[in-house]
């Protein structure tokens, strides 16, 4: 099986990358992609960099290039929901891009509502992972993507009312669009570095290193890279 694994960063897919011992280089109209084979499946690797345009136009040319069976986004995310905690993964079962604004959303059809801002993730990502993570808590549900970082216990609180989401994060509905698009089954697998409190984008990043190291070990086993 073919499998890619993007992150918007490469220090959220770095862990992954040092598991592989002959890493091949695959330039890629400026995108650079790294392959490697491992439990009878090859894998591909990219960097998308941060935000929704960026993770969509990666995605496509990843998918033009390569032609993966199963895309995987993966890296950091704030927690929304209550018990949701920093440390803890969450699978997306849909994502809402949540920057859509109330008056626009209005006039949308039910048939374009359900494609532009919702996307839900095909059933059959949900067997392909782990069920337990002896680190922390697994959640599976709704993952919130919009074009700006949440910041602030009342943003945070706004948010999860109006959508009931686990956490935020910037790249998700970008990457689906662009999966969607080419018909290719997608999952986005987060862990939660900050809680999206007040000062939460001072000192989230101290733990971040241990705790994406925590997010590679995960995706190891359920990928069977042992």
């Amino acid at each position: 099986m073919r499998i890619a694994v993007i992150g918007a960063l490469k220090s959220e897919i770095i862990h992954l990358l040092n598991i592989f011992r002959n890493l091949e280089k695959m330039p890629a109209r400026g995108l650079c992609v790294f392959k490697g084979g491992a439990a009878g499946h090859e894998f591909y690797f990219a960097v998308s960099g941060v935000g929704q345009l960026k993770s969509a136009a990666v995605t496509a040319a990843l998918i033009e290039r390569c032609c993966p069976e199963h895309i995987i986004l993966t890296g950091s995310c704030g927690a929304v929901a209550p018990g949701v905690s920093k440390g803890d993964i969450v699978i997306a079962k849909s994502i809402i891009y949540h920057d859509i604004e109330d008056r626009f959303l209005a006039v949308l059809s039910d048939r374009l509502k359900k494609n532009f801002y919702r996307f839900a993730a095909p059933s059959s990502v949900f067997p392909f992972f782990e069920n337990k993570f002896q680190d922390g808590k697994l959640h599976r549900g709704i993952v919130l993507s919009g074009n700006n970082p949440v910041a602030g216990t009342a943003r945070k609180e706004e948010l999860y009312k109006k959508w009931g989401g686990l956490c935020a994060e910037m790249e998700g509905a970008g990457f689906a669009t662009a999966c969607e698009t080419a018909g290719v089954p997608w999952s986005v697998v987060r862990i939660v570095t900050d809680e999206c409190g007040d000062l939460e984008l001072i000192t989230a990043g101290r733990e971040e290193p241990l705790l994406l190291k925590k997010l590679a070990a995960y995706l190891r086993t359920s990928l069977g890279l042992r």
